[in-house]
């Protein structure tokens, strides 16, 4: 039941929440909204047999993030479930992340979220003095890098002769620019606002390969 889960959520601080989205009191969307408003950086894995249409852009407007298939043997949903608490957990492992954004609120979203997923994380405003401040630490597993700043190109150069793992995010882009930054080194492109807990399994997984 929603209204239970909901009433121990206020007493209790849980590391993730797996949430059928067909409950005879509250529609499942409702409670993840609700219980991101208490825990924003929640991990939240939707398990649904309804089809994906139906449910996919809903869940994730509410603030999930995985999303696995009830219609499917008990076997094999367990061992995608296995899996995706198998990357939650490599997900909340320590990794130093770098943030280059001119965006004071978001780049704070961004640095919160990652540290509480047990990050080491160091932020800037601009490109001159993220380099200046990279060049007196070790360097960062993950750069997260606006595209709409001034020297981004100079910084994903950097990182890619440094061989950190970047993402870089902008308002918007046209194909030639995303053909550009992919080509500059870009190992994935995002738009703008960017949804830090659902990058992080990606980030860690592609930096340890």
């Amino acid at each position: 039941m929603g209204s239970i889960a909901l009433t121990k959520a206020i007493m209790h601080d849980f590391d993730m929440l797996i949430c059928e989205l067909t409950l005879p009191d509250l529609p499942g969307t409702e409670i993840i909204r609700a219980m991101k408003a208490q825990a924003p950086y929640l991990p939240v894995i939707v398990i649904s047999a309804l089809p994906v249409e139906e449910w996919g852009q809903p869940s994730a407007d509410a603030g999930a993030a995985r999303f696995l298939k009830k219609s499917q043997p008990w076997e094999s949903l367990w061992n995608e479930l296995q899996d995706e608490l198998h990357f939650i957990t490599m997900g909340r492992a320590e990794m130093k992340v770098a943030i280059i954004d001119p965006n004071m609120i978001h780049r704070t979203r961004l640095q919160k979220t990652f540290e509480h997923l047990g990050c080491e994380v160091s932020v800037w405003p601009d490109v001159l003095s993220a380099l200046s401040g990279m060049a007196h630490q070790d360097k960062p597993s993950l750069l997260l890098l606006d595209t709409s700043i001034e020297l981004s190109m100079e910084a994903l150069q950097w990182a890619r002769e440094k061989r950190v793992l970047t993402f870089v995010f902008s308002d918007t882009l046209t194909d030639d620019e995303h053909d550009n930054l992919m080509r500059a080194g870009a190992a994935l492109i995002l738009t703008k606002p960017i949804n830090g807990e659902a990058l992080m399994t990606q980030a860690r997984f592609m930096a340890h390969s």
